[in-house]
């Protein structure tokens, strides 16, 4: 029968063992990393800077096959002028038993009040197989998929996107990185398992 999982995403990473229990868990971290924002050899060269920001938008910590998380952050201009590239990375650590049980989907806009994604969860619920708890994604006007969904990977680096920008223009973007575990039947395999993620956001010399 299977049993919950265990899954937590923050902006440090990081996850704690709970031994004194009997169950077992599979974790995911997430974090976002303030990787050569203040870059000052890139930035000699003319290079505009970006600034970014995570917010942790999924807290709970049982979690059941159905889980679905939102990890939301921001790109906005720095303080130093000029052109560049910023390049979004996920570096996961995935066991091969999870096969392709967790999908990811990255969407973003410019306008965070019409165009959003949230996570609304779900009821528990028992089957013949066990708990599940189908989490929806709820997508609110026309926010734009720039990658995914597609099953995650073990990958030391998964380039979401590769934007070029010029300061002056850059408009506040809101991107939102969609979890998606999803409920296959038995899973039991899974069980005490760590799969983990991480976020970087780092700036590229722009070439002509």
């Amino acid at each position: 029968m299977k049993t919950k999982l265990w899954v937590s995403i923050g902006i440090i990473v990081g996850c704690l063992a709970l031994v004194s229990l009997t169950t077992s868990y599979a974790y995911l971290t997430a974090s976002i990393t303030k990787e050569n924002q203040n870059n000052t050899g890139l930035q000699s060269g003319g290079i505009g800077s970006i600034s970014y920001n995570g917010q942790l938008t999924f807290n709970e910590t049982e979690v059941y096959p159905g889980m679905k998380a939102v990890q939301t952050f921001t790109i906005e201009k720095g303080t130093q002028e000029g052109p560049g590239t910023y390049e979004i990375d996920l570096a996961s650590v995935l066991p091969d038993v999870f096969g392709t049980d967790i999908e990811i989907t990255l969407y973003k806009t410019t306008d965070e009040v019409a165009n959003n994604v949230v996570r609304e969860e779900g009821e528990l619920v028992q089957t013949s197989e066990g708990f599940t708890k189908e989490d929806q994604i709820n997508i609110t006007g026309s926010p734009e998929i720039v990658y995914g969904p597609t099953a995650l990977t073990n990958n030391s680096q998964i380039v979401l996107e590769q934007t070029d920008f010029e300061t002056d223009t850059l408009a506040k973007t809101t991107y939102y990185l969609v979890y998606d575990y999803k409920n296959n039947e038995n899973q039991n395999s899974q069980q005490g398992q760590t799969f983990s993620g991480t976020v970087t956001v780092r700036l590229i010399a722009k070439t002509e």
